[in-house]
């Protein structure tokens, strides 16, 4: 078996983490452990960071890492490697390629376009004017937007292979998929829980309180700055409960932020919030292990992995009664509607006024996470002997 990894779904286009890209460096480093006899070939676009650690266990592991320049299209690295099976964690834009002759797997995360393609805020977020223009279309055009994406993934779902395995992330996002496409075959498409992204120890409470941030005296946001995660509206419902409820003695972190004024607008108890950009990977852990609660007001998911990470450190979670929430976090979690302000402010009052409750769901977040990362850890063994054909 000659598996050809593709690695361009771990280079972002900017920065250097994106979830699809964490999902794809995660498998890829438990694949080569599992491989024996197997051999992979793993391509990369050479313009792109490519993270070090991937370069170290390929050179380690002997593993080609195949350079796939702007001007050569996926058909012809196809060609040039002949492998027996093909994976992509990210393969959204592959659904013109012709895989005739080539065993796919290949990762959906969800079908968002055609779920969720706008919101009446998005133009909030919006800095460009082709950003401005694409919400436009989608607002005056809905219908043809979400049809000519659903073309697309039509296409991707039903391409021509060998033999086709779809990989999904959550049961949520399967029976969405074949409820969108009648031509796709139930069996096609599997569901294996997307890995625990890699463990980072979190930073001290004492580096929080160096940013102005008070432990456990604040309310979390991740993510502020993408409309799907519906930070707008969680945080005009904060900013209302502070105005009606000046007992309410929390603040608001706010990660993910570049633009706060211009997405958030003017707001009454501004000092009360604090919007942050990027953020590493240790001072985000900080962030989940410290937070009184993690509001997540996400308005589209595919697994949801800001719930699990929160619940790791036993931090109380709401969030939005939607997609895969219910099914990743169970009972676990205080659910809400996330059109609705009055229900996000009923939810924090509930943790804030009720300790014994407050203590409940850090207790059972716990629990979960424990079940989930078991299921994970076992998914991704099942999911590497899938791609290896064992």
């Amino acid at each position: 078996m000659h598996v050809l990894y593709d690695l361009t779904a771990t280079q972002p286009l900017s920065g250097k983490y994106h979830g699809g890209g964490e999902y794809g460096k995660v498998l890829f480093e438990r694949l080569v452990q599992h491989c024996t006899e197997e051999k992979i070939t793993a391509v990369y676009h050479p313009d792109l960071w490519l993270s070090p650690s991937i370069r170290e266990q390929a050179e380690d592991d002997n593993v080609r890492l195949l350079s796939w320049s702007a001007s050569t299209n996926l058909s012809d690295v196809l060609k040039e490697v002949s492998p027996d099976r093909f994976y992509s964690a990210l393969p959204y834009g592959y659904y013109d390629v012709d895989f005739s002759g080539i065993e796919v797997v290949m990762t959906l995360h969800g079908i968002r376009p055609i779920e969720m393609p706008t919101d009446r805020f998005e133009y909030r977020y919006e800095r460009s004017l082709r950003g401005w223009g694409k919400y436009a279309v989608k607002q005056l055009m809905r219908s043809w937007y979400v049809r000519q994406k659903w073309e697309e993934r039509r296409k991707l779902v039903t391409l021509q292979a060998r033999q086709k395995t779809i990989v999904v992330p959550s049961n949520h996002t399967k029976y969405a998929l074949l409820d969108a496409f009648e031509e796709l075959d139930g069996d096609e498409v599997r569901v294996f829980y997307s890995p625990t992204r890699r463990g980072v120890n979190a930073v001290e409470s004492a580096t929080l309180e160096e940013k102005g941030i008070k432990p456990e005296g604040y309310i979390l946001l991740v993510s502020g700055g993408r409309w799907i995660k519906n930070a707008y509206r969680g945080v005009q419902a904060l900013d209302t409960l502070f105005e009606r409820r000046p007992e309410v003695d929390l603040d608001v972190v706010v990660t993910g932020v570049e633009h706060a004024e211009s997405i958030f607008g003017r707001l009454n108890n501004r000092a009360r919030f604090q919007f942050l950009d990027y953020v590493e990977r240790p001072f985000l852990e900080g962030l989940y292990k410290h937070a009184f609660c993690l509001l997540y007001p996400t308005l589209n998911e595919g697994f949801g992995y800001p719930p699990l990470e929160a619940m790791r450190y036993g931090t109380p979670v709401l969030c939005s009664a939607v997609t895969s929430l219910p099914e990743i976090c169970r009972d676990a979690a205080l659910y809400f509607n996330p059109y609705s302000q009055r229900e996000m402010r009923n939810r924090i009052l509930t943790l804030f006024k009720n300790e014994e409750v407050c203590q409940n769901y850090a207790r059972r977040a716990r629990e979960r996470y424990s079940t989930v990362a078991r299921q994970q850890d076992q998914m991704l063994n099942d999911l590497c002997a899938l791609i290896l054909a064992e």
